[in-house]
C-alpha cells in the first residue's frame, strides 16, 4: 500500500539536525500523520483525475519536495519557522507552498501539524504537482513548475531542480 511505502521512505530519512533529540516514537506519530497524509492526497488526486500516471510517482514527488523544502522538520511543520525559514514566513507546511492568492482565512487553514491540516497542504501539493506532471516532460520540468509556475527552471534554480529530480528517481527505486 502506498501510506505504508512513504512511511518506510520518511523512517529511512536522517531526522533533520533539529529533531535529532526528538523521541522515537514521537517522530514515527509525527511522520505517520504525514504519510497517511501524502497517501489521501495521491488517492484524491487520481481519484479527481487530477492525476493520471502511476500513484508511486505523486507520492515520490511529494516526498521529494518535502524532503528538499523541508527536510520534514517538525518546527516546520508545526509552523515555528525561524525568521530565515519558509521564504522568511512567507510559506507554509512541509512542502513550502506559498499564499498565491488565498484568502487569509484559506490559508490559515494550512497552519500547523494537526492531520486536518496536513491533509489540505499534502492536497494543495499534490494537485499542484499533477498540474506540473501534466505539463511538463521531466522530473526537473515538474520541480522547476513547483517552484515557478513553468516547466524551465531559472538559472538560479536549474541545480536545485536536478537535485530534486535526482531525489525523485532515488525514491522511485526505493524499496522498503
Amino acid at each position: 500500500m502506498l501510506t505504508e511505502w512513504i512511511l518506510a521512505a520518511l523512517l529511512a530519512a536522517t531526522p533533520h539536525v533539529s529533531d535529532r533529540t526528538e523521541p522515537p516514537e514521537s517522530r514515527k506519530e509525527r511522520l505517520e500523520v504525514l504519510a497517511d497524509a501524502m497517501g489521501r492526497a495521491v488517492d484524491k488526486a487520481a481519484s479527481a483525475g487530477a492525476w493520471r500516471a502511476p500513484r508511486r510517482e505523486l507520492g515520490a514527488y511529494l516526498l521529494s519536495v518535502g524532503t528538499w523544502e523541508s527536510h520534514w522538520a517538525a518546527r516546520i511543520h508545526q509552523n515555528r519557522c525561524l525568521p530565515w525559514e519558509c521564504d522568511r514566513g512567507l510559506a507554509r507546511s512541509p512542502w513550502q507552498f506559498q499564499r498565491w492568492g488565498l484568502t487569509r482565512d484559506a490559508w490559515d487553514r494550512y497552519e500547523g501539524a494537526d492531520a486536518a491540516s496536513t491533509r489540505r497542504a499534502a492536497l494543495a501539493a499534490a494537485l499542484v504537482l499533477s498540474r506540473a506532471r501534466h505539463a511538463c516532460s521531466s522530473p526537473v520540468g515538474v520541480f522547476a513548475y513547483y517552484h515557478r509556475g513553468t516547466c524551465v527552471p531559472s538559472p538560479a534554480f536549474r541545480r536545485g531542480a536536478a537535485a530534486r529530480a535526482q531525489t525523485f528517481q532515488r525514491l522511485m527505486k526505493f524499496k522498503p
